[in-house]
């Protein structure tokens, strides 16, 4: 198995600036429509103000460590380079990169890998645009009912949470396929 390069790309040296600037204006939107909408918090459905009944210093911190959180995990992913690995496959790039080449096929299943700079990347590339694109929902939903245009069926928690999980699975998706592309690209180049 090769060794992943420790230099960074020159498309994504600076990228997770950019990436965390989105995501601020979306939690900045989200807390201003959220203050438009509901001052008292009476219709907010975060669970630090629904069940526990703490007010706006508690969602203003929460918002700031998720923040800060979805920050440094745009600033793992875009530092980290693909290992380029020969492979047949999605599953046999992904099987080799966490396994060694002489994994079996069932490992996946039960055993840990010790590749934690890659799963780290992986996992901080999925939860990343799964909260972000989670995230957009509630916005939706408060820009509805300000226009009193919200539909019977919609329940931004329940879409938010869909939502996040399809974009999680899917980003997590593109981040193997990603990297069986680079490692297709080595066995081209050879």
């Amino acid at each position: 198995m090769t060794e992943a390069s420790e230099r960074k790309g020159k498309r994504s040296q600076y990228r997770w600036v950019w990436l965390s600037l989105i995501n601020l204006c979306i939690h900045l939107t989200d807390g201003l429509v959220t203050y438009i909408n509901t001052p008292d918090l009476g219709m907010e459905a975060n669970i630090l103000v629904s069940r526990f009944g703490l007010g706006w210093g508690a969602l203003f911190t929460a918002n700031l460590i998720g923040f800060l959180c979805i920050a440094w995990m745009a600033w793992d992913f875009c530092r980290y380079e693909h290992v380029k690995i020969p492979a047949r496959s999605w599953f046999d790039y992904y099987m080799r990169l966490f396994y060694g080449d002489d994994y079996k096929p069932y490992w996946c299943l039960y055993r840990f890998s010790g590749n934690w700079k890659s799963k780290l990347a992986m996992i901080s590339y999925s939860v990343y645009w799964g909260l972000t694109v989670g995230a957009v929902v509630p916005v939706l939903g408060w820009i509805l009912y300000m226009a009193d245009a919200e539909p019977s069926w919609w329940h931004s928690m329940r879409f938010s949470f869909i939502t996040a999980l399809i974009v999680a699975y899917t980003a997590l998706a593109k981040w193997i396929r990603d990297g069986y592309r680079s490692g297709s690209q080595l066995q081209e180049g050879e």
